[in-house]
């Protein structure tokens, strides 16, 4: 058997405490407990074919949840014969306790002060939030990153690179309310040099951010909302590399005073604006985002940077909601800098219409268009060029019928898939046709707790290899009891390869539940897998599993 661990850890990590409102401290319980206790057993045979799990396995988890004055603070552990790590307790504890206007976080904690500067950067310290009547005023300062000097022993996912612990503040100052304000923010970033001992062989320079940023929200007639979010960002590589001086690109005074400029700086900038008419009837968007090549940000983990695009999305609602159609479409260009030979651009459309004539019949359609492509083509060769076009349509009827005791449902989907390259290599891989059809019927007793959804299935792939094809039929049963409830399901699918059958793949599970008191019920469940391929006899395999367990609420 292996070796037994005990895993301690947060169920979630950012959130661990819900903010806690001071005022109402005399009306919580001072100290309680709740949560849940879970015994799984689980056996595996496999009867023909490769063993592919262990034939016995356990698991016992909890989930207490302790309350100090109604701040909770959720746990979990896991003991089983495959864990391989230990986490300690209190890895990431933070808490936002708030009264009235004013809110305080501490611990560890992530903030959202707009999409460009802070935006949900997880960090380690302490912030505030004032809002008294229109004042909006935000603040923190913390550590984003520990540092870290990477252990050579360790391989693969566990092996952390060297890195340098991080620091940052952020100051946030605005005016308005929740349909009109305006937000300045600024964000500063470095890294601390002195934090770790560089390896001989690595190198590694401390960097810093300085970040500026402004976010307005201003609503015309109640029905006009105009956005915007910018950002302007200066970036060093290298904080101890050599200052700028001189005639520089950076023409404002204020700007420089805010970013100094070294031999690794970069400087980016970044903007969104939208533009949004909302009726009974109509509602009409236009975005536009604009993010320079260069453009990062140490309050933000990742941005899809050097990117230009324009979206419009409509929307029209037709008698009393009965009929509705949406749809949206954009152009995305990349090269935004000017720093590339060519530019890559995107048409994304799509169109949903949806119809509900009546509480019995209901229709939805969706047709999508995306399409990718290189301007200048005549400086491109053809084995290079990039050019796709992938298109989709999904029509999808359904009907019920029936009272309020026995109740059946009739639901059709289709879908047609197709994505067309038009370079000469990659289309051979690239390039696809694809059919879906499903047919599914239900029929439900609410009085007698029965349900019975029988339905069949129908795929079909156009490859420039080879066409592959499934054709298959599936069946779910559920009876419930007082205390006892259970479902059967089965599926059946026989393959198809050049139109000639290749095999075929049988799955059934039966779950069975025994609610013995309100807080505890027992579970049993057992699965058959069967896969039949008629060219490799590799691929032949029958598998059982089973799985038992033991529930507890407290």
């Amino acid at each position: 058997m292996k070796k037994l661990f005990i895993l301690i850890c947060f169920w979630q990590i950012p959130y661990l405490i819900s903010a806690q409102d001071i005022g109402s401290l005399k009306a919580q319980k001072p100290v309680s407990i709740s949560g849940g206790l879970h015994l799984g057993f689980n056996t595996y045979s496999n009867l023909e074919g490769r063993q592919r799990l262990d034939p016995f396995s356990w698991t016992i988890s909890a989930s207490p949840v302790l309350s100090v004055y109604g701040i909770q603070m959720p746990f979990f552990f896991l003991i089983n014969q495959q864990s391989q790590s230990y986490a300690g307790p209190f890895q990431q504890f933070g808490m936002s306790p708030n009264y009235k206007w004013a809110r305080l976080h501490l611990g560890y904690r992530n903030l959202n002060y707009s999409n460009y500067t802070l935006a949900g950067r997880l960090f380690f310290g302490a912030g505030i939030d004032l809002n008294p009547g229109k004042l909006r005023f935000s603040a923190m300062y913390g550590r984003f990153q520990q540092a870290n000097r990477r252990d050579t022993t360790q391989k693969g996912f566990g092996a952390l690179p060297t890195a340098f612990r991080r620091m940052g503040y952020a100051v946030k100052l605005g005016y308005g309310s929740a349909q009109n304000f305006i937000d300045v923010i600024y964000t500063k970033g470095w890294d601390e040099a002195n934090s770790i001992q560089v390896p001989i062989n690595e190198i590694l320079t401390p960097s810093e951010n300085t970040t500026l940023g402004i976010v307005t929200q201003t609503t015309f007639f109640k029905r006009l909302t105009w956005s915007n979010d910018i950002g302007v960002s200066g970036y060093n590589s290298d904080a101890n590399a050599k200052e700028l001086t001189g005639d520089l690109s950076i023409k404002s005074d204020f700007l420089r005073s805010l970013f100094k400029l070294r031999r690794s700086s970069q400087v980016g900038y970044a903007a969104f604006s939208s533009l949004r008419f909302n009726s009974r009837y109509i509602s009409l968007q236009v975005q536009y985002r604009l993010i320079s090549t260069d453009y990062k940000s140490m309050g933000a983990y990742f941005f899809n940077n050097d990117v230009q695009e324009i979206v419009l999305n409509p929307s029209l609602s037709l008698f009393n909601g009965k009929v509705n159609l949406n749809g949206s479409y954009g152009i995305q260009k990349d090269n935004v800098s000017k720093t590339k030979a060519t530019q890559t651009e995107r048409n994304i459309g799509s169109l949903n219409l949806s119809i509900q004539p009546s509480q019995n019949f209901g229709l939805m359609v969706t047709y999508s268009n995306y399409g990718t492509f290189q301007n200048n083509p005549d400086r491109i060769i053809d084995t290079l060029k990039i050019q796709q076009v992938n298109q989709s349509l999904v029509f999808a009827p359904r009907y019920s019928w029936g009272d309020r005791v026995v109740s059946h449902a009739l639901n059709l989907m289709t879908s047609y898939q197709n994505s067309t390259d038009y370079n000469t290599v990659s289309k051979q891989l690239l390039e696809f046709n694809n059919l879906f059809v499903s047919l599914n019927y239900s029929r439900n007793n609410s009085k007698q707790k029965f349900n019975v959804s029988p339905g069949v299935l129908f795929i079909k792939n156009f490859l420039s290899y080879g066409n592959s094809s499934s054709l298959g039929a599936n069946l779910n049963i559920s009876k419930n009891f007082k205390r006892f409830s259970n479902s059967l399901t089965a599926n059946y699918n026989q393959n198809y390869y050049q139109d000639e059958a290749n095999g075929y793949t049988l799955n059934a599970r039966w779950n069975g539940r025994i609610k013995v008191t309100n807080k505890q019920q027992l579970s049993l469940g057992t699965s058959l897998l069967y896969n039949k391929d008629l060219k490799f006899d590799t691929r032949n395999f029958t598998e059982i599993y089973t799985q038992a367990g033991y529930s507890l609420n407290f």
